[in-house]
């Protein structure tokens, strides 16, 4: 029987501040192995990116954190967001049959409008090289009533109109992460295409924020800094890190 190397050892807990924040002790307190993921029923302190909170009710959605050590240069930091994007794209699809779930730069998973999984990478530098990456994951899974959000919030649940146990949805990612940690160690042109094909909103002319101004633009990539290409009626390529663009919904 093969043993996956995502969620071996797997730690459970019923409460935590951040799954996130418990993985970050254990790696200051030793070395936990390649692949740990740690899950939490409930957290009274889940961290999206930037300011934002992870909302979730407790026991109805997964919440967990990856630690791993992907022995990566600093200057590919990146293909590490790409990957575990790549990852909770296909398990989610695999797991709802939806064709229409989508890569929102940097990493959150979107069916059309609605936002099913939002991610937390956090790294630790030595050197030029990423000594380790905490992959802080929710998915909504059994969840049906959210805050208002922009996005708003969708789950498995919303989409298929059946429970889903929570076990599965985490056997189903390890897997998926299994394979992809992988490829982006075999090749990593298998990432990159994966994420650029599955991109939201690519070569679609849409209106976006930024710098406080409303923008016609296309999107037509990301570079290998994890900069947002955008593609202006003038043919000026835009290259934008997180926080400078908002998508508008």
């Amino acid at each position: 029987m093969k043993i996956f190397l995502f969620g071996h050892p797997h730690i459970r807990l019923e409460i935590a501040g951040s799954t996130n924040t418990y993985a970050r002790q254990l790696i200051e307190a030793g070395r936990p192995l390649n692949g740990t993921v740690i899950t939490s029923a409930f957290q009274y302190n889940g961290r999206g990116q930037g300011i934002h909170q992870w909302e979730s009710e407790t026991g109805l959605n997964l919440l967990c954190s990856y630690i791993l050590y992907p022995e990566i240069q600093v200057n590919q930091l990146f293909l590490i967001n790409k990957m575990i994007a790549c990852a909770v794209h296909q398990s989610l699809r695999n797991l709802t049959g939806c064709t229409e779930l989508k890569i929102k730069w940097p990493n959150d998973i979107m069916v059309n409008s609605g936002k099913i999984s939002g991610m937390l990478i956090e790294t630790g530098i030595k050197g030029e090289v990423v000594s380790h990456c905490i992959a802080g994951i929710g998915i909504n899974v059994n969840q049906e009533i959210f805050k208002v959000y922009h996005p708003e919030a969708i789950s498995i649940r919303m989409l298929t109109d059946k429970h889903t146990d929570l076990d599965m949805v985490l056997g189903e990612l390890n897997k998926s992460l299994s394979g992809w940690y992988e490829k982006l160690k075999r090749n990593h042109e298998e990432v990159n295409n994966y994420y650029l094909d599955h991109l939201y909103h690519r070569n679609q002319q849409m209106e976006y924020v930024i710098n406080g101004k409303k923008v016609s633009a296309t999107i037509c990539g990301v570079d290998d800094e994890g900069r947002l290409l955008l593609k202006t009626g003038g043919d000026e390529i835009l290259k934008l890190r997180h926080g400078e663009l908002h998508y508008l919904f």
